[in-house]
C-alpha cells in the first residue's frame, strides 16, 4: 500500500508543482457540464477539492476562472502521457454514500477504470468503476480482497491470485492493467 501511495503522491504531487507556477498553463481538452467542448490552455486543478478551474485561449491571454461544478473533465499531456482529470461524486467506503465532489486522475482504462486522488487532509483515496456504474467507489486496503473479488470475479485465473494473496492493495494498478487488458480481448 506504501508503494502504491508513495508513487501516487507522487504523480500528483508533481502535477501540482507544474501547475502551481503562475504561468504554467498546458495545452488540454475541457469537456464542460453542457456537453462542450474546449482547447485551451489550462492549469490542472491543484487539489482534488479546488473549487475552479483558470484556463486562458493563448499565453498572453486573459485568465478565465471556471467554477469546477461547470466542468467535466480535463485531458491534458505530462511527459508524454494523456492524463484525464475527472470532476465527480464518489461512494465513500465508510458510509456507502456519495460523497463530495472531487477531482480525481484516470490510472488505468477499461472495462474497470481506476482512479486515484489526494484530499484536502491528506489522504489518497483509490477508486474503481465499471463501465456499467454511475459513479466510482472507493476502495481501500482493508476492502481490497472482497471489493476487487466482486469487480474481475469473471477473471477466475485472477480471481485466485487475488485470494491465494499473490496480489494485494499495492498492486491495484497492475491489477486492473492486467484485467483490463485480458477483458479487451475477450
Amino acid at each position: 500500500m506504501k508503494t502504491i501511495r508513495i508513487a501516487i503522491s507522487l504523480c500528483l504531487l508533481s502535477v501540482a508543482l507544474y501547475a502551481a507556477d503562475e504561468d504554467n498553463f498546458i495545452p488540454g481538452q475541457v469537456l464542460r457540464v453542457d456537453g462542450s467542448r474546449l482547447s485551451t490552455l489550462v492549469k490542472v486543478p491543484e487539489t482534488a477539492t479546488a473549487k475552479a478551474v483558470i484556463f486562458k485561449d493563448s499565453e498572453t491571454g486573459q485568465n478565465t476562472e471556471v467554477e469546477s461544478s461547470e466542468i467535466r473533465s480535463i485531458t491534458v499531456v505530462l511527459n508524454g502521457e494523456t492524463v484525464e482529470y475527472i470532476n465527480t461524486l464518489y461512494i465513500d467506503q465508510s458510509s456507502n454514500r456519495s460523497g463530495q465532489s472531487v477531482w480525481i486522475r484516470t490510472l488505468s482504462w477499461g472495462e474497470i477504470v481506476l482512479y486515484a486522488s489526494e484530499l484536502s487532509d491528506g489522504r489518497s483515496i483509490y477508486l474503481l468503476k465499471r463501465s456499467d456504474e454511475l459513479l466510482p467507489r472507493e476502495i481501500s486496503s482493508n476492502s481490497f480482497k472482497t471489493t476487487i473479488v466482486s469487480y474481475i470475479a469473471d477473471h477466475s485465473y485472477l480471481t485466485k491470485d487475488v485470494e491465494s494473496n499473490k496480489y494485494s492493495f499495492k498492486d491495484l494498478k497492475v491489477l486492473m492493467d492486467e484485467y483490463n487488458s485480458w477483458k479487451s480481448f475477450e
